[in-house]
């Protein structure tokens, strides 16, 4: 049996890096590889493709090979690999989207900026080492929860930045419901009565070559031009030196010289 067990052990690590040397480096989406050969669901394959790209496979490999390894050190003398790759794939299916939400962007930050891209430092190391090392990473560069090289894909409703991309600005995220906004700010994100925008800025790290993206504050305000919300982070109350971006948004004015807001609600 311990031969048998043995053979399939190896037999599945060898799979898994087939998977990985074969399509790893691939630019088109892996979603369905995730699901058809790992076992992923489609909601946790989803997110992979979409925060991973073409890494996507060998990141989902690092957490159902720990899962793997855990589960086959805590299991019974004779349990074949099937039963125990059985059940890393249920605990992997079991972790909740908002945990690859959180952890899955600072670590691809740390590959394509702290690494250059190349992550083969990190071929031989587990999930948690590798989070670990792009934790004590992002805490060097003291950029909280900002996001870096970060594309915003969100209208511009004001532009306040430099001739550099620099600066401050309000995106308009044209939704009730933002998790990247819940992510980034450490509240709910979202709303019953408006649309968000947020209050964001793109600033230069040290050495000139990348940019940091960061939320500081989250409006919610409806169509017909009624503000419900404007916080901080974790719903603080928004800090003074922020006044000097929030007031425009009472001067803006459309074409027909409607303001856009128009009057005051409130929600919770």
């Amino acid at each position: 049996m311990k031969l048998k067990e043995k053979y399939y052990h190896k037999k599945i690590l060898n799979l898994l890096k087939e998977y990985n040397d074969n399509f790893g480096l691939l630019n088109e989406s892996k979603k369905e590889i995730l699901m058809d050969k790992l076992g992923l669901k489609e909601d946790i394959a989803q997110i992979f493709d979409e925060i991973c790209g073409k890494l996507s496979i060998w990141m989902a490999n690092k957490y159902l090979k720990y899962f793997y390894e855990d589960n086959k050190t805590m299991s019974e003398p004779g349990v074949l690999h099937k039963d125990i790759l059985d059940w890393a794939k249920h605990r992997f299916n079991s972790i909740p989207i908002s945990n690859f939400r959180r952890v899955l962007p600072g670590i691809m930050d740390y590959i394509r900026v702290g690494l250059n891209g190349n992550k083969s430092s990190l071929d031989d190391l587990s999930i948690v080492q590798i989070a670990s090392l792009s934790s004590q990473w992002h805490d060097s560069l003291n950029i909280g929860d900002g996001s870096i090289n970060y594309i915003e894909n969100a209208p511009i409703l004001i532009d306040f930045r430099n001739e550099n991309g620099e600066g401050y600005y309000w995106a308009d995220l044209n939704v009730k419901n933002s998790p990247e906004e819940c992510e980034r700010m450490g509240h709910c994100g979202r709303s019953s009565s408006g649309n968000l925008y947020s209050l964001r800025s793109f600033n230069q790290l040290p050495g000139g070559k990348f940019k940091v993206n960061k939320s500081h504050l989250t409006a919610s305000i409806s169509n017909d031009g009624i503000i419900y919300q404007l916080k901080g982070p974790k719903n603080s109350k928004p800090k003074e030196e922020y006044h000097k971006f929030i007031l425009p948004l009472f001067d803006l004015q459309d074409e027909d010289g409607d303001y856009f807001i128009k009057g005051f609600g409130s929600e919770y």
